[in-house]
């Protein structure tokens, strides 16, 4: 057999896995991405998807069930250390609350806020990825945004909810300013959430107000068709102006929204009485317990963890 004759047989691909993806590129748009079932299944989470067509499958009995991949979800930025196993332990009475106040947001029809409130490095972060893994799995599957406040820098007072709109809207960072105004819509006043200049005739608090009113009335017609859940991240580190306007949605916006920010305990010290004012749940975590910090280095190390270790 010739060289080439060899090569052109190593390259030849064939089988159900194959024809399956043909069938799902020859559905697809131009521009689109159409994947089936199991795809749907491995990557839930990270990209949003909607339901699109059904497809003939050369040599399948029925039609495939095609999911149109919309975008990304920036879901919670990656902390902790890489090349771990995914640990979740000692947390299920916490995870239960954050399912209840879904539960609630979506039987009631109106907002909920959830703080999530613990030290560095207590586990707030790892409780939300469980609690959005969840999520992926009720019917319908709610929509989800998340966005997180800086820590350092100036001019950023509404820097979380600009990442929440950059998601909705499948804004790039590299994006001019036309192209953001142009997506808004009628609704340029959130275009104060990205830092554009848009309401230099305007009093400052008659812009507060107006910024406000516009994420109400954006969020109450985002929800208006299915649940949503905001995540915002690391509160503690918010401007006021953000607070004032976390408070302002979950008290006006009318819909099934689900709003979890997480905060270390200092955010009681700047805003004494957050949550309260607003009706919103505080958790508050504490350090896992000796026995469940074992439990979470042993799965984290997928049963590796020494026996003298275990040992109490």
């Amino acid at each position: 057999m010739s060289a080439n004759r060899a090569n052109s047989l190593g390259s030849f691909v064939s089988g159900d896995t194959v024809n399956v993806a043909a069938r799902l590129e020859q559905g697809a748009e131009p521009g689109e991405i159409l994947i089936g079932e199991r795809t749907v299944a491995a990557a839930r989470g990270a990209f949003e998807f909607e339901m699109s067509a059904e497809i003939d499958a050369k040599g399948k009995p029925e039609k495939l069930v095609a999911h149109r991949v919309v975008h990304a979800l920036s879901l919670m930025r990656p902390r902790g250390v890489s090349g771990l196993a995914r640990a979740f332990v000692g947390r299920d009475q916490e995870l239960r609350r954050l399912s209840g106040a879904y539960r609630a947001a979506v039987d009631e029809r109106r907002p909920q806020l959830v703080t999530i409130l613990g030290d560095a490095g207590v586990g707030k972060t790892r409780l939300v990825r469980e609690f959005w893994r969840w999520l992926s799995e009720q019917k319908p599957e709610p929509l989800r945004r998340t966005g997180r406040c800086l820590s350092y820098g100036t001019g950023a007072s509404y820097w979380a909810f600009g990442e929440v709109l950059k998601e909705h809207l499948g804004l790039l960072e590299s994006d001019a300013p036309e192209v953001a105004l142009d997506r808004l819509g009628d609704r340029q006043i959130l275009g104060l959430t990205l830092g554009l200049d848009i309401a230099r005739d305007l009093h400052p608090l008659a812009a507060r107000d107006r910024l406000q009113d516009g994420w109400t009335e954006f969020l109450t017609e985002v929800v208006a068709e299915q649940p949503g859940v905001l995540l915002v991240e690391d509160i503690h580190s918010a401007e006021p102006q953000l607070l004032d306007l976390l408070e302002h949605v979950v008290g006006s916006v009318e819909g099934p929204l689900l709003l979890i920010v997480t905060a270390r305990p200092e955010l009681l010290d700047r805003r004494p009485g957050w949550s309260g004012r607003t009706g919103g749940e505080l958790l508050e975590l504490e350090p896992l317990s000796a026995e469940d910090s074992v439990r979470m280095l042993d799965e984290l190390l997928a049963g590796g963890l020494p026996a003298r270790v275990r040992a109490p």
